[in-house]
């Protein structure tokens, strides 16, 4: 019986070094579904056509365009593998990928992404508000002449009017990816990105991982649904439920404990836009005196959770963003104020209720008190958006409230917006402090044109140090984006941008019992020995000494 005991002994220790061995190997990854509700969803996608947040990140996770935006905020290639400028800063080449494959596996050709850049192509002036990657391709003063096939193998080429050092960034954006026609109804046209579209009914899109991208995403299936208010999307959140991940539109009420919630800077700002060209702000002593009355206590308390305070005039995260010395100073201000003697001190606030933004009258009430304590005489005046907006391109505030959008991570395409001299006129003027500078102009035309970015760093930093001494604009606050998802989703993040890379997201599996790993084959039954016979006892010792 003695064989019997280290037989039963290696058979147990078989077992246990399989077990170990087994919870130790990883297996193979199991299918994984991502479900995401959001406010809105397209009838299809169509980077030519998507505008909303939303519509912009499902077209990112579907098409590529020549470059992308990285983790880090750079451009890196995307459908090009790099890509060269002419002496003149003129001509772009792109030299288009060998490996370049739809999500149908047809291969990606140059006229491919030649018709479907040049389709942006137009004389006809956009409609406007024309948006940032829209207004090079359009117009008679657009800066985008042609698009066409380049000299070299597998190259595209680019003609501009004049040198456009914004233009990496305007193609980066997911409006410029290359999307091609297809025989798929449930997806007409195709792209090369890490998903496709395997199904698209009204209120749900399905997208699939495609098998050998480049972008290797975390899931298999995200499925996007979507949702009405909070209400529905909690109820999708709570166990059981049909979500994962919500991304709301607007601040989210109060939140289940137990549910993970980020909130982040986005990319829009408001801005209180001093009108320059004449009434009481076009004296900067004026404007100096506004900017340091502000009280940042009550103006946080009125923004509540849908906005924070910004002292910089480009949002957190963009490329040459500089913070702007923010000081609250009654004193000072009150000095500043005296200086101008006799002047008036009544002026017109305007405020727009801008949707899903803080509250027009809290923050129209922060604003007034701030501006009475130091003598200033403010008549506010809170309108709707589109009518704030029309009434003060037409002049009829001396401060009014601007909410407007980084949309490309280059600061010309804001800076221009808001300072150009010829963007102050005319019934879509977006210059709505009046500024006239032909300083301001001559560094907005240099750093546009410069293709050494470490030297359109220094302009624009030179710039925001302009603005932070004259005051045509005073920066006030950045709206937040918020995101709410189940504990076990993993991988999320915000981008200021909007455009969350939810390729990297995934839901964490429960975890398994020993010996166990999800997606692997159960292990065969192992049968039960029997118990051992008991042995016999020992013989007695011998107390007897030997002779």
């Amino acid at each position: 019986m003695a064989s019997v005991i280290p037989t039963a002994r290696a058979v147990l220790g078989v077992l246990v070094a399989l077990l170990l061995t087994t919870a130790a190997r990883p297996g193979p990854v199991s299918p994984a579904e991502l479900r995401v509700g959001v406010t809105r969803l397209p009838a299809m996608l169509d980077p030519m056509a998507a505008l909303t947040p939303t519509e912009l990140m499902l077209v990112r996770l579907v098409f590529e365009g020549l470059v992308a935006v990285g983790d880090k905020g750079e451009i890196e290639p995307a459908l090009a593998s790099g890509w060269t400028l002419s002496r003149d800063g003129l001509t772009w080449t792109f030299r288009l990928r060998d490996d370049l494959r739809l999500s149908t596996g047809e291969a990606v050709g140059i006229d491919d992404v030649v018709t479907a850049l040049a389709l942006r192509l137009g004389l006809d002036e956009p409609p406007e508000p024309a948006a940032a990657w829209v207004r090079p391709f359009r117009g008679g003063a657009r800066v985008v002449q042609e698009v066409r096939r380049g000299d070299g193998p597998a190259s595209v080429q680019i003609q501009l009017s004049k040198p456009y050092a914004p233009l990496l960034a305007v193609l980066a954006h997911p409006a410029l990816a290359v999307a091609v026609p297809g025989k798929d109804k449930a997806a007409p046209l195709s792209g090369t990105g890490p998903f496709r579209v395997a199904e698209a009914t009204p209120g749900r899109l399905v997208l699939e991982a495609v098998p050998g991208s480049r972008r290797i995403p975390r899931a298999d299936r995200l499925v996007f649904g979507e949702i009405a208010d909070d209400t529905a999307a909690f109820a999708g959140l709570a166990p059981g439920g049909t979500l994962d991940l919500w991304l709301p539109q607007a601040t989210p009420a109060a939140v289940p404990a137990g549910l993970q919630v980020l909130s982040g800077p986005s990319w829009q700002l408001g801005l209180l836009a001093l009108r320059t060209d004449q009434g009481l702000f076009r004296q900067k002593v004026a404007r100096q005196a506004a900017a340091l009355a502000l009280d940042p206590a009550p103006i946080q308390a009125a923004l509540g959770r849908s906005a924070r305070l910004l002292a910089a005039y480009l949002p957190p995260g963009a490329w040459a963003a500089r913070d702007v010395p923010r000081s609250f100073d009654l004193g000072r201000a009150k000095k500043l104020l005296a200086q101008l003697g006799a002047v008036d001190p009544a002026l017109t606030l305007l405020v727009p209720d801008v949707p899903g933004g803080p509250e027009a009258a809290r923050l129209a009430e922060a604003l007034r008190a701030s501006l009475i304590a130091v003598g200033f005489r403010p008549r506010v005046r809170t309108e709707p958006a589109e009518t704030a907006l029309a009434a003060m391109r037409r002049g009829e505030a001396d401060l009014g409230l601007v909410q407007t959008e980084l949309e490309v991570d280059d600061p010309h395409v804001l800076f221009r917006a808001l300072l150009a001299s010829d963007a102050s006129t005319g019934v879509s003027a977006t210059n709505l402090a009046f500024l006239r500078s032909p300083l301001v102009d001559g560094m907005l035309g240099r750093a546009s044109q410069l293709g050494f970015r470490p030297e359109r760093l220094r302009l624009y930093q030179r710039l925001q140090a302009y603005l932070a001494e004259e005051i045509p604009y005073v920066p006030l606050y950045v709206r937040l984006q918020w995101l709410v998802a189940r504990p076990d989703v993993r991988g999320i993040r915000l981008e200021p941008s909007g455009l969350h890379r939810l390729e990297q997201a995934w839901v964490e599996a429960p975890a398994a019992p020993l010996g166990t790993v999800p997606g692997a084959p159960a292990m065969p039954s192992v049968p039960v020995l029997p118990p051992l016979p008991a042995s016999p006892p020992p013989p007695p010792v011998s107390t007897t000494p030997e002779q």
